[in-house]
């Protein structure tokens, strides 16, 4: 009876080991990702070209040779960004991303009209979204999405505080 007793009061304790067992497994299956194995294989590659890079474009048409695929990019915009135009021009565009960021949320919380407060929530909620898909896709290769990106930033920096009185 006192081992039942023992079986009910640890069984949290299983629960964790097997928590931990399965985590372990899902490292294990994260390190043979071929998204994984690329984002490895272009941070090589940033390291080896550290300045300038190796050019915007370098693999378009697929001529990125990695360990695992032949692909036309490294499937994220920062490492992406580091591999072909280097890590000063990566440390910049995390500079402009920051302030562009800090702006947007100025600008939204100092406005009070109802309407435009939507807009500017619209802009913050596109703008994160495309740093999200940023991580898995370098998104300014897709010249019409990013174009559609920047014009609804702009649309929300556009509608001002300012409401035009007719005397």
């Amino acid at each position: 009876m006192g081992g039942l007793g023992i079986l009910f009061k640890y069984n949290h304790n299983i629960a964790n080991v097997n928590r931990i067992k399965s985590t372990i497994s899902t490292v294990e299956k994260v390190k043979v990702d071929a998204r994984y194995i690329i984002f490895l294989d272009g941070i090589k590659k940033a390291k080896n070209h550290l300045l300038i890079g190796e050019g915007f474009f370098k693999y378009r048409g697929g001529t990125l040779n990695t360990p695992i695929e032949v692909t036309e990019h490294y499937h994220n915009i920062f490492i992406e960004t580091a591999v072909t135009q280097g890590i000063f021009t990566l440390v910049v565009y995390i500079i402009f991303i920051i302030i562009l960021f800090i702006r947007m949320l100025k600008n939204y919380f100092k406005e009070n009209d109802r309407l435009k407060r939507y807009i500017k929530l619209y802009g913050l909620a596109v703008f994160i979204f495309s740093l999200l898909y940023g991580l898995f896709e370098p998104i300014f290769y897709f010249e019409k999405i990013y174009q559609l990106i920047f014009t609804i930033i702009a649309i929300s920096f556009i509608t001002d505080n300012n409401e035009s009185k007719i005397s």
